[in-house]
């Protein structure tokens, strides 16, 4: 772990978190592209990512009705309680990730603030016409905490995997 800039005892990369397609075994290079959430004197912790997918959120059928129909539904975006996250520093970090599930692709794009510690609630309103149906997806991210032991050096993973629910939602015609 190369220690140009440091934010407590955690060496500071370039401001992009990486997403592994699935779960990398602890390593500096890991830790270092992952994103850093609690610095104590014997340790410090990093989020890391992977994993990046979709989950229907919502099915909304209206095929036989000839009429137009309008449904709303709160959605939660921001880190599952199982991750514990807070986050408290100055310095905007990016993520970005892309998925493509049977043709459809999805890109995400988020700056963590602090703001992201806290999940919040954003109501999504979707318009089905007359005889067709609707699919409401939001791309998520696995996650869990890694752990670096200041005093042996050891890196594991902590805790619970948990996942990130993005701001990054699509609506198809057909399930996916």
């Amino acid at each position: 772990m190369k220690d140009e800039i440091l934010m407590g005892n955690i060496p500071i990369m370039p401001n992009k978190v990486r997403v592994y397609d699935k779960k990398p075994s602890p390593s500096a290079e890991v830790f270092d592209v992952s994103l850093p959430v609690d610095v104590k004197s014997d340790c410090s912790d990093v989020l890391v990512f992977y994993n990046s997918d979709i989950e229907l959120i919502a099915e909304l059928d209206n095929s036989d009705s000839d009429a137009s129909t309008s449904y709303s539904r709160s959605i939660t975006e921001g880190f599952s309680a199982s991750v514990g996250v807070g986050l408290s520093f100055e310095m905007g970090w990016e993520i970005s990730a892309k998925i493509v599930k049977t043709n459809v692709k999805f890109g995400i794009n988020i700056s963590f603030t602090a703001e992201w510690s806290n999940s919040r609630t954003e109501t999504i309103k979707i318009d089905v016409p007359a005889h067709k149906r609707a699919y409401l997806y939001q791309a998520v991210i696995k996650c869990q905490k890694m752990r670096l032991d200041h005093r042996t050096g050891k890196l594991e993973y902590i805790g619970k995997e948990g996942k990130l629910n993005t701001d990054t939602y699509k609506t198809t015609d057909s399930i996916l």
